[in-house]
């Protein structure tokens, strides 16, 4: 069994999307499956191109043109497909740019097309520019035409699956949920905080000078939604706020936006693993407060280290989260924010230990789990 994972953007791009196609190229490849990586030398919040990867079996190609946040083509990649030797192609993203060239090469071809849409279908019409609403509309159009040559398509969430079987007319015995996947390492409880810990180092901060910590881990991009918790920050000063990422294109405009709050903290950069999870052991409450939040990958990571969550309701989060270990909140109701925030720091005890409620429902997510799923779909389809 051949396998290519497609992908417009992969490391050191950054993103969802990227990790969790590195991370199933990663447990493909240990559990001896032949696997490749296409992708192009597009990189999120950025025109810079990426260098050629020197990673085996990770092919990157240069892309001609695109558009939007997302959109990038690259003939040379369509072109490989042609002749390259597989028996399943994985395309990560319904919207790839790829994906109508691929769904031709299959059917020339004979291969199986196996999709992870990523939930986009959670953005809504007004989080788009009007022209790229109407192209999403109408390659949606046509992948609609062409879904029967879809052999599987992987949701992420049931309300993803439910969504698509009847928006792209697939069949819903042809649609599995199969979630996203997180990496060992967040399933090693951290160490109580020492003066290695990034945010004590670095950052030089003293957590006993607050009443409460709060942070969210993802790029300073508009859709991460940090706008939306300028009331929570300005009406609780005795609490800090860390926003851990690196920029995403919207930086700086969050920086004017909290240029009084000096309870405020940007990272400014990306931190890695390690370093991030001296960010869960350095804060008491993690937040995602996303426009819209396709799965949610950091809500798992703040789950494994029993962190009590506020969350959007735009997206994954309510199918991931409960009232055991967390909260859902409207992203633009920043007067439910503020008041939340209010109610744990006078209650803090209480909601540090309800966070602990969420670390056995996290093994859900582990890749030995989430691998295995996939693997038994490759299988399925051929």
């Amino acid at each position: 069994m051949k396998i290519i994972l497609l992908s417009t953007f992969y490391k050191p791009s950054v993103g969802g999307v990227e990790r969790q196609v590195e991370e199933i190229f990663t447990n493909l490849t240990k559990r001896g499956v032949n696997v490749e990586v296409y992708t192009t030398d597009a990189s999120h919040g950025s025109t810079k191109r990426l260098n050629a990867s020197k990673e085996k079996n990770v092919k990157r190609f240069r892309y001609l043109f695109g558009f939007g946040y997302f959109f990038r083509f690259s003939p040379l990649l369509v072109l490989n497909l042609l002749t390259a030797k597989f028996d399943v192609i994985h395309v990560h993203n319904s919207h790839d740019a790829h994906l109508l060239p691929v769904i031709f090469i299959k059917l020339l071809r004979g291969k199986k097309l196996v999709i992870t849409g990523h939930n986009p279908y959670v953005v809504d019409d007004s989080k788009r520019k009007a022209r790229l609403s109407k192209g999403v509309k109408f390659f949606d159009s046509i992948l609609r035409i062409f879904s029967f040559a879809v052999d599987s398509y992987i949701a992420l969430l049931n309300s993803e699956k439910e969504f698509v079987s009847e928006y792209l007319n697939i069949k819903p015995e042809r649609i599995t949920v199969i979630p996203n996947g997180i990496r060992d390492d967040y399933f090693e409880q951290v160490e109580e905080l020492d003066s290695d810990n990034i945010f004590i180092k670095e950052f030089k901060l003293n957590k006993s000078d607050y009443k409460l910590v709060l942070g969210c881990l993802c790029r300073m991009d508009y859709v991460k939604g940090i706008q939306n918790l300028l009331k929570s920050a300005e009406d609780n000063k005795d609490c800090l706020f860390i926003f851990a990422g690196g920029d995403g294109g919207y930086l700086e405009h969050l920086k004017e936006i909290y240029k009084d709050c000096n309870n405020v903290l940007f990272t400014e950069k990306y931190i890695n693993v390690k370093n991030s999870m001296g960010f869960y052991a350095f804060i008491d409450i993690f937040l995602l407060p996303s426009v819209y939040e396709p799965f949610g990958i950091t809500l798992v990571e703040a789950m494994t280290q029993g962190k009590y969550i506020v969350a959007t309701n735009k997206g994954g989060a309510p199918e991931i989260i409960n009232n055991d270990f967390g909260k859902i909140i409207d992203p633009l109701e920043f007067d439910k924010w503020s008041e939340h925030i209010k109610e744990i720091k006078l209650n803090k005890d209480k909601y540090i230990k309800l966070g602990k409620n969420g670390i056995a429902k996290s093994f859900d997510y582990k890749w030995v789990t989430v691998i295995d799923l996939l693997i038994s779909e490759y299988k399925r389809v051929l």
